[in-house]
């Protein structure tokens, strides 16, 4: 954590993968970004979507051979 003017400054940020909304931020040395989800219905939905498509689209993958 930097000290300004007696404050303080996390310079690490925790972002939302689906609605870009800043879920937290992090004492971090340097500037980053995470991402994660946040609690948001819709968020939640996207994501289980995202893991089923990912999950046979690997199925599929596997599949198929040179």
């Amino acid at each position: 954590m930097r000290s300004i003017s007696g404050g303080s400054v996390n310079l690490g940020v925790i972002v939302c993968k689906h609605c870009g909304e800043m879920i937290d931020t992090v004492d971090t040395e340097k500037v980053v970004t995470f991402y994660s989800q946040c609690d948001h219905e819709r968020c939640k939905q996207l994501s289980h979507r995202s893991q089923w498509t990912s999950d046979s689209d690997d199925r599929d993958l596997a599949v198929i051979k040179p």
